[in-house]
Formats: structure tokens, C-alpha cells, sequence
């Protein structure tokens, strides 16, 4: 979660509620498109872990992909999309790569492959999320969704995609490269780097 924002001091970590696993937040294609992934495998909602395959277009539209019956009405929480989209997914996302399939009934196809790595920059916001004081990793870490929600990453890991390469019914996206205009997702903005956060995403829930 890449910019400052002002926080709702209201929330207190006990009032917030772990979605756990891999969070990928953007990778972004010379073609102008950007693939955010959510990998959780543990969730406070009744349906356990799911995953989510979002790609946002170059024009902005905003495609959700999730792998489980009802988690479109528990993402609806926290993003907004222009269409959501239940999808076959296999994903293998090990320490070290990502290798992810999707789907579509109607025959769209959708191929991600990376390699993960560390960087100096993803040892130091390691080191960063394991030894900030909480107020300030709060607020270098906590952000606010489309809707409002708030969410605070815990993750005591954090790595970078070195290489990837995606493909989307055949076409190449082009190489991995910065943005060329922010990609947000309310307070959350892809970084430069694909940096890959592994632990908790924090977030307000239920919704209320």
C-alpha cells in the first residue's frame, strides 16, 4: 500500500479481521493493463479462503475473477468493479513462482507466470513491517479501499516479482513495467515493483 493517507484512528487491530495468505497489489504490463491478485487462504467469512484474479484495462474497467460461490458478495465489502466473473482458476504461487490459469466459461483465457525474488527494497520493507512501532506502521501501511474500508497489511514477508510474462487469450501483454498513470483501488496504488506481501491483510469486517 504505496501512499500516506490519513487514518481512521477510530479502528484498533482488534476491530479489524485477518485475511491471510499472498497479496499481490498490481503488476502492470506495457499493454497498459494491470493484474492485482489476492490469494487467501484463510478469511474470517463463512466461505474460508478464495482467490481473486483482478484485471484492470488500459480504459479503466475493472474485471473481477474469483474461484468460490459467494465471494463476489464479500468483495463487494471492500472494491468496486465494472464486472465479476466466476472462473476456473489453477494457480501454483510457491515461494519462488507464480503460475496462474483462468478460465471463463464463455472461452476467455487469462495466463500469468513470474518469477519471485528478493530485492534490497523488498528486505527493507520486510524489516519495515517486522520493526516499526505500531502508530507508524499503521500509517505506512493502512489504507482505505473504493468503498471506504479500511485495510492495514501484517506481513511479516515481502518479496518482488523479478520476471513475468501474461497472456490474455493468446496475446501478450507486453513487459513488466511501471504505470504509465497511477493504478488505484481508493487509497491503494500498484507500486513501481510488483512486490509480493505475504501474511495478513487487516481488514474492517463484518460490514456494518
Amino acid at each position: 500500500m504505496a501512499q500516506n493517507t490519513t487514518i481512521d484512528q477510530r479502528l484498533s487491530d482488534e476491530s479489524l479481521q485477518p485475511f491471510s495468505g499472498r497479496i499481490l497489489p498490481g503488476i502492470c504490463f506495457e499493454s497498459g493493463h494491470s493484474i492485482w491478485l489476492y490469494d487467501f487462504e484463510s478469511t474470517p467469512t463463512d466461505l474460508g479462503g478464495y482467490r481473486e484474479f483482478w484485471v484492470v484495462e488500459p480504459d479503466d474497467t475493472r474485471i473481477l475473477y474469483y474461484d468460490t460461490e459467494g465471494a463476489d458478495a464479500e468483495i463487494a465489502a471492500f472494491h468496486d468493479w465494472s464486472r465479476s466473473i466466476m472462473a476456473e482458476m489453477e494457480w501454483e504461487w510457491t515461494t519462488d513462482h507464480i503460475d496462474i490459469t483462468v478460465n471463463v466459461s464463455e472461452g476467455a483465457t487469462i495466463e500469468l507466470e513470474g518469477t519471485v525474488d528478493d530485492s534490497v527494497m523488498s528486505r527493507v520493507l520486510t524489516l519495515m513491517q517486522r520493526s516499526l512501532p505500531e502508530p507508524l506502521h499503521r500509517r505506512m501501511f493502512g489504507r482505505h479501499t473504493e468503498t471506504g474500508k479500511f485495510g492495514h497489511l501484517k506481513t511479516p514477508r515481502v518479496r518482488v516479482v523479478t520476471r513475468a510474462t501474461a497472456r490474455m487469450d493468446g496475446r501478450s501483454l507486453g513487459a513488466v513495467q511501471p504505470p504509465d498513470e497511477p493504478v488505484t483501488f481508493g487509497e491503494v496504488s500498484a507500486f513501481d515493483h510488483p512486490y509480493v506481501f505475504v501474511g495478513d491483510l487487516l481488514l474492517e469486517y463484518p460490514d456494518e
